[in-house]
């Protein structure tokens, strides 16, 4: 919260100092400063038109003024891995287009080595996208995953992604465990 209102200052934007959070959820003083910043700025929304916008490209975003670095919050990347493969599972990327910065500076071809895999199905990546994902992964040995993205119905995504029945037989999808991929 004070990072933000901090980010805004430095750029002149305009919020209540008094400012408070009437609750504690995951996200909230996030979603509280963007409405601020859209009610008392208002060529702010030009900017960032959505929350989405304004966490994707703004806060997530290095190359971003309002971006806040929250990396002594989590684990490391590297931890991270180390984490998931000492639980027995497999570390996947997951949805990359929603983050242009990791896209646009190439750190995929700087993290794919201690991958599993990537996500290449999702409703953010378009579908021509997603097969250039794909074979990205053919290429250099990674498992593939989709999503739906579904996280409750008023998010109007359907559950379930159609995939070519030929890209469901690549070797790409081993990972999962043949009995769970007949059902598909």
């Amino acid at each position: 919260f004070n990072r933000i209102q901090e980010c805004a200052r430095r750029q002149g934007y305009l919020f209540d100092n008094t400012l408070s959070l009437n609750s504690f959820e995951k996200g909230i003083s996030k979603k509280v400063m963007y409405q601020e910043l859209v009610d008392k700025n208002p060529m702010f929304v030009s900017y960032f038109p959505t929350y989405k916008a304004f966490f994707r490209q703004g806060l997530s975003n290095p190359d971003s003024p309002f971006f806040i670095n929250e990396g002594d919050t989590y684990l490391s990347f590297d931890e991270t891995i180390d984490l998931i493969h000492r639980a027995g599972g497999k570390a996947f990327l997951a949805h990359i287009f929603e983050y242009d910065a990791f896209r646009k500076n190439h750190y995929i071809d700087e993290v794919k080595d201690k991958l599993d895999g990537m996500e290449c199905f999702h409703p953010s990546i378009p579908m021509r996208e997603s097969v250039k994902l794909f074979h990205y992964c053919e290429e250099n040995e990674l498992y593939v995953s989709g999503g739906s993205d579904f996280h409750k119905p008023e998010r109007h995504i359907p559950m379930g992604v159609h995939l070519d029945e030929t890209l469901l037989c690549s070797s790409r999808f081993d990972w999962i465990p043949e009995s769970l991929r007949n059902l598909l």
